[in-house]
């Protein structure tokens, strides 16, 4: 018979990682990112995260829950800063698993017809267990690729040292 060969790689088991997903678009393009969540030895009762895009090029068409998060409550809201925050939570008690993947998609919006790198980064972010105490985490950012038109030229600085006479 054939002889196969494979590398297993170690189970991740560190502190709970929240992951943004990233991704390459046109100007002008709907599309989705998934935010990710490896909870390897914590079941996560409830969550708050707030997603910050640099430049503010992108707006928020909705955020769904994924089977993770099957019966949690869920809403969002977009900010005066661009950011967007969402909150899950169950009333009824119930809880995303130990394991890994994502636990909701954002379908975003691109605002701008120009080219750019958009950073995703997590401000802010909150994990609590079942009796609502934070639960110790970290988060990595995604990024965005928008092609799109050449953007204008910045402006040149102010000019300095220049007086006005009559």
């Amino acid at each position: 018979s054939d002889e196969v060969c494979a590398v297993t790689f170690p189970e991740y088991t560190g502190p709970p990682v929240i992951t943004l997903g990233s991704a390459s678009i046109d100007a002008g393009d709907s599309f989705d990112i998934d935010v990710s969540l490896a909870n390897p030895g914590d079941a996560v009762a409830g969550f708050q995260i707030q997603i910050l895009d640099t430049p503010d090029h992108l707006s928020v068409n909705n955020i769904v829950g994924t089977d993770r998060i099957s019966g949690f409550e869920l809403s969002f809201s977009e900010q005066n800063n661009g950011s967007v925050v969402f909150l899950g939570f169950s009333l009824s008690g119930d809880q995303i698993d130990p394991g890994t993947g994502p636990i909701v998609v954002i379908n975003y919006q691109s605002t701008t017809p120009y080219e750019a790198n958009v950073a995703l980064n997590v401000v802010e972010s909150i994990l609590s267990d079942s009796n609502g105490q934070p639960i110790d985490h970290d988060a990595v950012g995604g990024e965005v690729n928008i092609s799109g038109e050449e953007p204008p030229p910045e402006a040149p600085d102010a000019p300095t040292g220049v007086a006005a006479t009559e």
